[in-house]
């Protein structure tokens, strides 16, 4: 009940994203990329970075400004 007043009755979406690991050599040859830099809006985000790391993370005192947020073995990421 608690999200109910955040969420209008149709406007609610749940999606499950993949994305594989593939070999250096597809990235620097064009061959393939990987999902470019976006932000994640809605009630929340739950992301397991693999080692490769790669998340970086706005903070409210410096909006503009990315940090790097390094890969923790075992570790979720909640935003929200």
């Amino acid at each position: 009940d608690f999200f109910l007043g955040y969420h209008e009755a149709n406007g609610n979406q749940l999606r499950l994203l993949h994305y594989p690991g593939a070999p250096t050599s597809v990235f620097e040859s064009g061959e393939r990329g990987k999902i470019g830099a976006h932000m994640d809006f809605g009630t929340g985000t739950l992301l397991f970075q693999d080692d490769c790391g790669g998340l970086e993370v706005e903070t409210p005192s410096q909006p503009v400004a990315l940090m790097h947020v390094p890969p923790v073995p075992s570790c979720a990421v909640g935003e929200g």
